[in-house]
Order: structure tokens, then sequence, then C-alpha cells
């Protein structure tokens, strides 16, 4: 966080993206409260791709909309990871 805030001159896009990297950890956040959302594989990935996202885009593109896309990649990886998961632990006949 301390480069984070060296390379950031203005304090408003700091907090910005500080709070931007809490909405990064939401699914894994939601999975801890929801029985049904609990997957390890899916809350770590979910938040590496995430948190990859966020930073060429805090840099690079928008400081204040740059948890948009890394929020929506997140999730999505959430959800495709836990519908993997869940497909695998369902019995085919």
């Amino acid at each position: 966080m301390v480069i984070l805030a060296i390379a950031v001159g203005d304090i408003v896009d700091l907090f910005v993206g500080v709070f931007s990297l809490l909405l990064i950890y939401l699914p894994m956040t939601l999975g801890i409260f929801v029985e049904q959302w609990r997957n390890e594989k899916a809350a770590f990935w979910s938040s590496s791709v995430g948190f990859l996202v966020f930073w060429p885009a805090f840099f690079l593109w928008n400081p204040k909309e740059a948890f948009v896309p890394a929020v929506v990649v997140s999730i999505a990886i959430f959800v495709l990871i836990l519908a993997i998961e869940r497909n695998k632990a369902v019995p085919h006949r």
C-alpha cells in the first residue's frame, strides 16, 4: 500500500483504489458466510486474477473506475470455478 500511496498523487484516487481492492475480495468474503459458496480454489483464483486485472487498470486506465473490470472478472471466475467444481461433485449416470 505504501507503493500505491507514493505512485498516486491524489488522495481521493488512493482511497478509491484501496476500497476497490476490497471489492475484488467480495466473492471470497460472501463465500465465508454462505455454505454453498465455500470453495478454496474459486476463492484463490478469483481474488488472484481480479487483483492482477486491477493493477494495470488502475495505473494505465482510470484509477476511479479500475475496480469495475477487476470485480467483474473476479465474480465471473468465482462463479465459473464454483460451477465446474459442483459439476465434478455430481455423479453422472
